[in-house]
């Protein structure tokens, strides 16, 4: 994958920049230079943004690249174009981004979009747009995460040098990341969740097991274990106590069912004596009921009469309810003969008078005929009164009309006046108001130049607290220096004191074995004339070891602090340069904002910030005076549209108001001629149609009073006659009904009679009319005799079949019995209390056992799965003594592969006088243990650890690391070929000729077919290359692209 262009609008400090890496073909290495803060690593950030949608570092949103300059209606954009594979893709990508409305006002948020376009070898184009299917394709071309690529594309501010000298721990997070190994640490944290829930059931069984063992409920003759006795003792124990309680618990049963069968015995004796002793009680009481019901008999008797008696009243009623009916029905229909009579009388009356009013009416029927006359004439003249009386209110509607219209005129022009002196008047204020836009222009530049310098005012306040936290680091490394220096001194100066002592020791031991002849181990001789005296002082190698390894250790603390001073240090003063030219810069700055003269320059910073803040509050103040220029000239300007409006539509309005009256005018000429042609053919009689219609009015009121009158009389004499015919035929048939009626009267009062005399020659019909009111007793009566009856029927029965139960017995002595059978339910409940409470112990603890014993049978194979799987976990996760997880082992192999790579470069870097070396012993802790890195040192002989090396040394390694680690991720990622490679800083802490051989370094990368890009603000290297992207910073917070080819 090869860059060709990247398009940015309105990302980072850029409006709109295009950047063409084709501008670079011919350069091997070029370098993108500019002050911090410029927008240098930003296009790297677009670069990523445009493949993945983040950021190169990951740590900002997309939404935070919008341009803080950009206006609400552009919208952000980063066009990316490269080639791979002899293809040209094309990607196009949006954050999501609060953008103006294309209609209306008020914003939208947009959603983030992005386009990716392949032209493939024949010029066909093929496009995607939706995110998923664009990633996917992207990956399957790249065939790497964004970490990845960044870690090939990009080596970022001091992160390689941090990777070096990072701790195994540290490695592994980011190689897990590049080579994507997590699979092995879920597998190793999938082992260790199963070895703790092993663990916590192994736990839990030993819980259950203890529990066991508090449910067993031990004999008072038995050996209770101790609460500690291991679980299969406490098991075997309980087994024997359960063998033991067998026999007790057969004696014990058999007791129990020896007293329950006595029980059951006396139990049936006692319920066969009460059921007997019941039916002695029961034929007492029956006897005793028998003779009660005999002494009623007289009474049943009576009762028995009284039923007979009313049984006949109720037949004989009938009759005399008869008799009672037909006396009635005679008396009414007497009443209303006589009530009819009159009202027939009074109905031939009212017939007469009828009559004679309907001839009275029939002498005026003339005087009605020349009635309608008139009317019919008169209604044949009634409309031309009308149109008289129409034409009257049209032309008093007209004068009106007329009278309003020339009312309207003159509102319409004393508006047309006041519109016009208004619009004259908004012109004026307008005019006054002309020069705002350019002001408004002058002061939104200035607070965005305002806004930039505050922000580096921002930024330079924090480059002063990290100078400021440097400086007290370095004066902590000085103090820490010097305080190691003193015991580095003294560490070796005892060592070596420890070293002369031994070797004289080791001389003297030799010495001491010399034989004559032999030469001496010290000078040679072979006489020994004065043998040397031995010292006292006695030190053993392991004395002298632990020396050694104090003095190296110390050497290497030393070593290490005065590289990270010395590194320090370089940082500093780049920083303090930097952070000066920058505060030099910004305070020009100032000065031209503000327009001071050249006397001015001599402010301090604190000066300037106070200068800046003023002049901060005056833009503020300008800002509200403007806007309420702004809005008072808005409200004029909408008030003048209006005005004009207004001013139109009234001239409109007026015209047509005179039009209006002109019509009117004419129109109520008109009418009036035509009023005054109607009325000359009125007739003289009536003044007006007011007079005509009273006129007709009272006509028709008495033509409907003399037809209401024939129509009323008419009703009246059919009503007479009906009423007279109805009542006449009513008399004639209530006369027949009468005579009939008595004679019915007469012979139901002969039966009635002649049924009482049968009966009883004493009953009268008062005597009869007294008993029948008793009949609603009758069924009462009649239910009480035969109760009696039913009763005494039953308990003659009762007798006779309880005689037949007792046979001759004699009553039994039950409550002799009922003492015997609770005295023997008593103990029957003692002995079966101590057989069951007996048997509830053996039961449980037989239930306790037989768990037991299960819980242990499977406690034995989980422990030892619970071994293995520890052994397992441990392994895997880096618990063992090696202090090595499997991921790590896995990683140590990716990581041997890079070190291999980067010896190559390591070696041609320092004249092969470094090679990388893996740390393959075990640390103390896995925190430095499987993915350590050494160094050997060819001029010293031996291996060293990166931390002791040079602030130089160290970028020149960390370099070739990082370079190689890109490389094996891309052949891990299926051989992909990225042409491009950006290194961000560190180039500050190199001397010339470590400077000159990373230049040289970069250049050999891959030949000439890569593209090398150093990002740096390093004056040396602006001095070195001659190819450069130089990101220049603008006053107003954009920045802008240009190229250089030549020093």
């Amino acid at each position: 994958m090869r860059p060709l262009r990247i398009r940015l609008v309105n990302f980072g400090p850029y409006k709109d920049q295009t950047i063409d890496f084709e501008d670079f073909n011919e350069a091997p290495l070029f370098l993108i230079s500019g002050k911090t803060g410029s927008g240098k690593t930003t296009i790297f950030d677009a670069m990523c943004f445009a493949l993945f949608g983040r950021s190169s570092g990951g740590d900002r949103n997309p939404e935070e690249m919008r341009s803080d300059f950009a206006d609400e209606s552009e919208e952000t954009v980063v066009t990316f174009i490269f080639e791979h594979q002899g293809k040209q893709y094309v990607i196009t990508r949006k954050p999501k981004q609060i953008l103006a409305k294309k209609r209306g006002s008020g914003t939208t948020e947009q959603a983030a979009s992005v386009d990716l376009t392949v032209t493939d070898h024949d010029g066909k184009e093929h496009s995607w747009t939706k995110r998923g299917d664009v990633d996917r394709k992207l990956f399957d071309l790249l065939h790497l995460t964004p970490a990845q690529f960044t870690q090939i594309v990009l080596l970022p501010q001091g992160q390689f040098r941090q990777f070096l000298e990072a701790n195994s721990n540290d490695k592994q997070a980011l190689l897990a990341d590049l080579f994507g190994t997590d699979l092995y640490n879920r597998w190793a944290s999938n082992l260790n969740d199963q070895l703790k829930t092993m663990r916590q059931a192994a736990k839990d069984q030993s819980t259950q097991l203890a529990t066991y063992a508090k449910m067993i409920k031990w004999q008072e003759d038995t050996e209770v274990p101790a609460d500690d006795a291991p679980a299969t003792d406490v098991l075997t124990m309980l087994n024997t106590q359960n063998e033991a309680m067998q026999p007790e618990l057969t004696r014990r049963q058999q007791a129990n069912e020896s007293a329950s069968k006595t029980l059951s015995h006396l139990t049936t004796q006692v319920k066969t004596e009460e059921n007997l002793s019941s039916v002695f009680d029961q034929r007492d009481q029956a006897k005793q009921a028998f003779e009660q019901l005999m002494a009623q008999s007289s009474e049943m008797a009576d009762l028995t009469a009284q039923i007979k008696q009313l049984e006949w009243v109720q037949k004989t009623v009938p009759l005399q309810t008869k008799l009672v009916e037909a006396q009635e029905l005679e008396t009414t229909t007497a009443k209303k003969l006589a009530a009819t009579t009159p009202e027939l009388a009074t109905a031939r009356q009212q017939l007469a008078a009828a009559t004679a009013t309907m001839k009275e009416l029939e002498t005026q029927k003339s005087v009605e005929t020349n009635r309608q006359s008139e009317i019919t004439r008169l209604k044949q003249v009634r409309p031309l009164f009308e149109t008289v009386a129409t034409l009257a209110k049209q032309q008093q509607a007209q004068q009106d009309k007329l009278t309003q219209a020339r009312a309207e005129v003159a509102k319409y022009a004393d508006k047309v006046t006041a519109n016009q002196q208004l619009t004259a008047h908004l012109e004026g204020q307008l005019q006054q108001l002309a020069d705002l836009d350019a002001q408004q222009l002058t002061l939104k530049d200035q607070q965005h130049t305002l806004k930039n310098l505050q922000n580096v005012q921002t930024e330079l306040g924090q480059q002063q607290t990290v100078l400021s936290q440097r400086q007290q680091r370095m004066s902590e490394l000085r103090q820490q220096l010097a305080t190691q220096t003193v015991e580095q001194g003294t560490v070796t100066k005892r060592y070596e004191q420890l070293d002369h002592d031994w070797t004289v020791g080791q001389i003297q031991r030799l010495s001491a074995k010399l034989q004559d002849g032999e030469p001496c181990p010290v000078c040679g001789s072979t006489e020994h004339p004065h043998i040397a005296v031995a010292i006292v002082t006695k030190v053993t190698e392991d004395e002298l070891k632990t020396a050694d390894q104090q003095r190296q250790q110390i050497n290497k603390q030393v070593a290490s602090v005065s590289g990270q001073l010395d590194e320090l240090i370089a940082a500093q003063q780049t920083a303090r340069s930097t952070f000066e030219d920058r505060q030099r810069n910004w305070i020009n700055d100032v000065h031209q904002l503000l327009d001071l003269t050249d006397d001015s320059t001599a402010m301090t910073p604190a000066e300037t910030t106070d200068s800046l803040q003023k002049f901060a509050q005056q833009l503020m103040i300008q800002q509200q005076q403007l806007t309420q220029q702004l809005t008072i000239r808005g409200e004029a300007q909408e008030q003048l549209t209006e005005t004009k409006s207004q001013l139109q539509a009234v001239m409109t309005q007026n015209a047509e108001a005179e039009e209006v009256v002109q019509q009117v005018q004419t129109h109520l000429t008109t009418i009036t001629t035509q009023l005054a042609d109607r009325r000359h053919d009125l007739p003289v009689q009536f003044a007006d149609l007011t007079e005509l219609d009273t006129h007709l009015q009272r006509l028709d009121q008495l033509s409907q009073a003399y037809l209401a009158a024939v129509t009323d009389g008419q009703q009246q004499h059919d009503k007479a006659q009906q009423l007279v015919t109805q009542l006449a035929t009513q008399v004639s048939g209530l006369q027949q009904s009468q005579d009939e009626q008595h004679e019915g009267a007469i012979v139901a009062q002969q039966k009635f009679d002649h049924e009482l005399v049968i009966h009883d020659a004493q009953m009268t019909n008062s005597k009869f009319t007294k008993q029948a009111q008793e009949l609603p007793q009758l069924d009462d009566k009649r239910k009480q005799h035969q109760a009696y009856l039913d009763n005494k029927n039953r308990v003659h029965a009762q007798m006779d079949t309880l005689a037949k139960q007792l046979d001759g017995q004699d009553r039994p002595h039950v409550d002799e019995t009922i003492k015997l059978r609770d005295g023997q339910a008593q103990k029957q409940a003692a002995t079966q209390q101590a057989f069951f409470s007996y048997q509830q112990v053996l039961q449980n603890n037989e239930d306790v056992a037989t768990k037991m014993k299960t819980l242990l049978d499977d406690s034995h194979d989980a422990q030892q799965q619970l071994a293995e799987m520890a052994e397992l976990a441990d392994t895997a996760t880096g618990k063992s003594d090696l202090h090595l997880s499997l991921e790590r082992y896995i990683l140590q192999t990716y990581l041997q592969k890079v070190l291999e790579v980067a010896n190559v470069r390591l070696a041609v870097l320092t004249n092969k006088r470094y090679q990388f070396r893996l740390e393959t012993s075990t640390g103390s802790r896995a925190t430095d243990t499987g993915l350590e890195i050494n160094v050997f040192d060819d001029q010293a002989g031996k291996i060293r650890s990166v931390h002791t090396l040079s602030g130089g040394e160290s970028f020149i390694a960390a370099l070739s690391l990082a370079l190689a680690l890109g490389e094996v991720i891309q052949n891990e990622a299926g051989g992909i070929s990225i042409e491009a490679l950006f290194v961000d800083e560190g180039f500050g802490s190199l001397d010339e000729e470590a400077l000159q051989m990373a230049m040289e370094a970069l250049q050999t990368i891959e030949g000439k077919n890569r593209m090398i890009g150093i990002i740096s603000h390093v004056t040396e290297l602006q001095e070195q290359i001659p190819d450069q992207l130089q990101v220049v910073s603008l006053a107003n917070g954009q920045s802008r692209i240009k190229y250089q080819h030549e020093l």
